[in-house]
Order: structure tokens, then C-alpha cells, then sequence
């Protein structure tokens, strides 16, 4: 649209502000910090963007932050930006003729002059030098004449008025001049020759006058007609009581309506009635108060087909201020609001599953924590995690996985209220909001019915797949916390239910969540330790008593720590039981061992 290469757009907030044109920065930054403070759903600009080329487009930006950080700043915006030059300059154009139209003198002051063949002196009345712009001289000649006109009209004067003189006419023609302040200006100039009795000509006698406004408006006019006709835009012209009484050919494109069906009627025809009566009745309300309304709104073609469109109407005002016309232009945005569809699907559900992404799992829980409060209810937060779902993929594909995942959705979906949320969070593990709950068993109950739901076999492919689903649940606001935290907590408690045995869930309890930190810390610390080589043997002998001989040893293990000393096995070998530490300490301690009796 604005002709960059994908390396030459940039990906920086400097490069988006050097590409608004100066004039329109300003409302921009209104609009986008309006957006910012405000959280509204989204905001609308209209503003001039630079292209590649140096020319400027005028855009229809739609942008909506879909992402904030936890200080509440904007993070993540998308953003639609629609080409709407057309319809701008068919606005712009529209505008300005109306304002020509108004004025009531087209022609500025008439001069005189005089050419004279014979001694090829002019002579120029003094509004030609005084306020048509021509150069003040005594005694003008012919040559200082064609010196004043633009260089690319002077051979066509010359060639016009020695047309008329040998052909005995009136010469009428129009030119530009360069005037004593170096301004281009419009003239007109009407002159009659007189001849002597061989029909030679004597002189040439005439007026001139400024037409410079008259041009200006006439070509402001056929760029109006221009547009009018060109654009891309569908124009529709009223009479005040709103009977159309002229469209432009973008209209008939769009709607499908000739122009003959449409003359005398009211745009009403177009109505698709999916807006309400009060809403017709606001908008004319706008109209009639500010002069104009803009808005999306969605029509009917000839057809049947409904189409959205972006609507602009105006009223056109007499001098004293009653309605003569009204102008509305419109563009066909269907295309435009499905691409906002697909964007706001993108930016809020996961694409296979089609459930509620993290992003709207946010925004649910807020409204859920407010219903919560102000019912005295609880709200279950729950993390549900498929059992041995890794299998499936390797055993099935993952296109088999896939599906099974979209078959747990819409299982977890129909055992669930439609109050209620499930977020599939990646992979096989799915968030739950459960709100409006009374008590824990009344939550349990739901669980209960969503996991024997999963267990019941799948036929995916010819195939009958089983699988289970092991769910850890926190509750609010007993476990008062924010989203991520509760989540967290029911990730623990969930993996608590695997630990247990899977197909089954667990709630969170804040006393074995410390346990379970604690014991992590200690581990951590363990490994660290098996690394560093701080794990040693004590070798105790084993002695025949009778023959007085050592006849072998016990490995004892000890922790020689850095800074508390040497701690005993007493105090870290309960830590690491049925952890794969385990493993890894027991592998340490033979090798260490048979290293020892190598050496003996």
C-alpha cells in the first residue's frame, strides 16, 4: 500500500512516527493515549502517511491494545490500516466546490487596450498595469506584450490572434501571464480588428480581464467531476427530505442498484435491518446537530447480499443555515471487518481448539472475580493436564494428537455451564474458571463429571484411543491471589493428583505448597553438591574377631559441606528418597567405591 520493501518498513515507534505527516501527529497521539488511559475497545484515526515515493496517503487506522503489561502499559497493539485517499479527496473536493459555488463573481476588473500594427505600439488602460499585473510602461509595443505571457502559451496567442485577423473574427481566447510579482495569472482577452480599405489590418482593439479564480474553480470543478465520477467510493446526493437525486458510478458498483432505480427514492432501499429504529433515529439526531456522521453500518444490495460499510453523511447549508442537500459516501468494508474477525480470533481463542486463549482467559477472570465478590461465591481456578498424552503423539502422529485435543475440548466444553471458562493453555494442559460455586463439594461434583467424561474412550481414525486427565484446583478467594498465581498453585496441586495416581484431581493446600518448597530448595541444593564432588566415603573396617584380620569394609557416605561442615547421611538421605537423585547418589557411591578397592 505505501510501496516499502518488508527491510525498508522498520520495526520501531520512531519509524511508524516519521511516516505521519506533521499536520495530523497531534490528533494521532490524542487518539492512541485516549486509548491507552481510557482502555477503550479500541480506537479509530483517520491521518496521512508517507510513502515510498514521498507522496502522502490518507489511512483509516483501526488499532487495539490486546496485550498489557502487569504495571497496566500497553504492551502488544494490532492494527488495521485501510487506503481511503479516494474517498478523502472525494470529501476535500466536494467541500471546496461547494465554497466556489457560493461566490457570486467570477470575473475580476476589465481593461482596455490597443494594438497598433502600424507603429506597433500598445496601448494598456491603467487597470492593465494596476491591477491585472501587466508591467507599467510608457510606451508598450507588441514585443513587451508577448514578453508578459507564460512561455508555453505565447506561440498559441500569436497563432490565434493571426488567425482571427486574416479571417476578419472576433479573437476570444484565454492565456496565462507572468505578472509584475512573478504570480501566474489567468486572463481573458476579447479584441476586434479594424482594416484598411485592402483589407490589411490597422488595429486591434479589446478588453482583458483576470479570470485566474474562474480557472481555478472551473478546475477545481472538473476535479470534482473527476473524482466524482472516478472514485472508488459510492457517493449519494439528496434533496432535504433525503430523495436521491443524483449517484456516482461506485455507487451502482457496490450495491448493484442503476441509476435510474435509485433517482427519487429514498436510501432507505438499501436498509438490511440490522440496525435498530433508534439507531437510524441518533444518527440523523448527529447529523442534523454537527453537520455530519461517520460510522459503520450494514447495508443490502440489489441481491439480497449484506455488505458493511464505513458511512459518511453531510449536510449541505444554505447562507442561512437550511439543509439544501445531503451527501453521503461510503465504502464496502466487508472485507475489512472479516480480517478484524480473524484478527480478534487470533488475538484471543487458540486456533485448533478454538477456546479462549490465555489473553481472554485474563479478561474472564476478571469478570469472574467480580462476579465472585459480589455474590459471595467462590470461584474455582483449575489446571487440567492430559495423562501420558506424549504416547499418543508418538505411537498416532501428531495430526491423531490434534484431533484428540479437539475432542478433549469440546468434552471439558459441554461438562462445563456456559458461565464457566476453559482456556486451552498449550500443549494438552487446559485452564478452568468454575464460578458461582458454594462450597468445595459442589466443585467436586463438576470435576468428578469432567474427568469421567475424558475417560471415556475416543474413536479417532478408526481407532479407539483412551487417555485420562489428571486436574489440580485452587479456590477464591480462600486462596486469595492474582490469575497467575492461582494458576500456579492449581499446576501444583495438579501434579500433586499425578503423584497420586492420575485420573484424578487434587486442591491446593498452602502448608504442603511450603513443604513442597522447601523440599525443592533442598534438592536443588543436594545436585549442587553431587556436582561440586562434595559427597565422600568413610570406610569403616570389617574385622574377624577370632583371627584378629580385616577381611573387608562398609562405605559410609558423608556430606563435607562447604561452610556447615560434615553433615551425616541422617540429614539428607530421607530429603532425596524416591527422587532421581536417588539413583544418581547411589551410581556416585559404588563408583567411588570400586575406584577405592581398584586402589587396594
Amino acid at each position: 500500500m505505501l510501496g516499502y520493501d518488508e527491510d525498508e518498513i522498520g520495526n520501531s515507534l520512531d519509524e511508524w512516527d516519521k511516516r505521519i505527516h506533521p499536520e495530523d501527529k497531534e490528533q494521532v497521539y490524542v487518539e492512541v493515549n485516549s486509548h491507552f488511559d481510557h482502555k477503550t475497545p479500541f480506537y479509530e484515526n483517520e491521518h496521512r502517511v508517507l510513502c515510498k515515493d514521498g507522496s502522502y496517503k490518507w489511512v483509516l487506522d483501526r488499532s487495539k491494545v490486546v496485550s498489557w503489561t502487569d504495571n497496566c502499559r500497553a504492551e502488544r497493539m494490532i492494527s488495521t490500516q485501510m487506503d481511503i485517499t479516494e474517498r478523502k479527496l472525494s470529501e476535500i473536493a466536494l467541500e471546496e466546490s461547494e465554497e466556489h459555488l457560493r461566490i457570486s463573481q467570477l470575473y475580476g476588473n476589465i481593461g482596455t487596450w490597443e494594438a497598433n500594427f502600424i507603429t506597433n505600439k500598445e496601448i494598456w488602460s491603467d487597470t492593465v498595469t494596476k491591477s491585472l499585473g501587466f508591467p507599467d510602461i510608457a510606451e508598450p509595443t507588441w514585443e513587451d506584450y508577448v514578453e508578459t505571457i507564460y512561455p508555453d502559451d505565447r506561440d498559441h496567442v500569436i497563432e490565434i490572434i493571426n488567425q482571427h485577423l486574416y479571417e476578419s473574427k472576433e479573437c476570444d481566447i484565454e492565456y496565462r501571464i507572468v505578472d509584475t510579482e512573478g504570480k501566474i495569472r489567468w486572463m481573458r482577452s476579447v479584441g476586434k480588428a479594424e482594416f484598411d480599405l485592402n483589407g490589411k489590418p490597422l488595429k486591434l482593439r479589446g478588453t482583458v480581464q483576470d479570470i485566474t479564480d474562474r480557472k481555478s474553480t472551473e478546475e477545481k470543478l472538473r476535479l470534482s467531476s473527476l473524482v466524482f465520477s472516478e472514485t472508488k467510493e459510492g457517493i449519494v446526493i439528496t434533496d432535504a427530505k433525503a430523495a436521491i437525486i443524483d449517484i456516482n458510478p461506485a455507487f451502482c458498483d457496490i450495491t448493484g442498484y442503476s441509476y435510474k432505480e435509485v433517482i427519487g427514492k429514498n436510501p432507505k432501499i438499501l436498509s438490511s435491518g440490522k440496525q435498530s429504529p433508534e439507531f437510524y433515529i441518533d444518527m440523523w439526531q448527529t447529523v442534523n446537530e454537527h453537520g455530519h456522521w461517520q460510522g459503520e453500518i450494514w447495508n443490502r444490495k440489489k441481491d439480497g447480499t449484506l455488505y458493511a460499510e464505513l458511512l459518511t453523511i453531510s449536510s449541505i447549508l444554505d447562507e442561512e443555515g437550511n439543509v439544501l442537500h445531503y451527501v453521503g459516501l461510503f465504502s464496502d468494508i466487508t472485507k475489512s471487518k472479516q480480517q478484524q474477525e480473524t484478527l480478534t480470533l487470533m488475538a484471543h481463542y487458540d486456533l485448533l481448539t478454538q477456546l479462549p486463549n490465555r489473553m481472554l482467559l485474563a479478561d474472564r477472570y476478571t469478570q469472574a472475580i467480580a462476579h465472585s465478590n459480589r455474590n459471595k461465591t467462590l470461584l474455582a481456578v483449575c489446571f487440567l493436564d492430559l495423562d501420558n498424552f506424549k504416547p499418543i503423539n508418538d505411537n498416532y502422529g501428531h495430526d491423531v494428537g490434534d484431533q484428540l485435543l479437539i475432542k478433549v475440548s469440546e468434552r471439558i466444553t459441554a461438562n462445563i455451564r456456559d458461565e464457566d471458562t476453559v482456556s486451552r493453555q498449550g500443549g494438552d494442559e487446559f485452564a478452568l474458571l468454575l464460578g458461582g460455586i458454594e462450597s468445595f463439594a459442589h466443585c467436586e461434583q463438576m470435576l468428578e463429571r469432567i474427568i469421567l467424561a475424558l475417560a471415556q474412550p475416543y474413536l479417532i481414525d478408526k481407532q479407539s484411543i483412551s487417555i485420562s486427565a489428571s486436574i489440580g484446583v485452587s479456590l477464591y478467594p480462600m486462596d486469595d491471589a492474582d490469575l497467575d498465581t492461582l494458576l500456579r498453585y492449581a499446576d501444583q496441586a495438579m501434579y500433586q493428583a499425578k503423584l497420586a495416581g492420575r485420573n484424578r484431581y487434587h486442591r491446593f493446600n498452602a502448608e504442603q505448597d511450603q513443604q513442597t518448597i522447601e523440599k525443592n530448595i533442598q534438592l536443588q541444593e543436594i545436585e549442587e553438591a553431587l556436582s561440586a564432588n562434595e559427597f565422600c566415603l568413610y570406610y569403616q573396617p570389617k574385622i574377624n574377631m577370632k583371627a584378629g584380620e580385616v577381611f573387608g569394609a562398609e562405605a559410609l557416605i558423608r556430606w563435607q559441606h562447604p561452610k556447615k561442615g560434615l553433615i551425616l547421611p541422617s540429614e539428607f538421605l530421607p530429603i532425596i528418597e524416591g527422587t532421581e537423585l536417588e539413583t544418581k547418589i547411589g551410581d556416585s557411591v559404588i563408583n567411588q567405591a570400586l575406584k577405592q578397592l581398584t586402589f587396594w
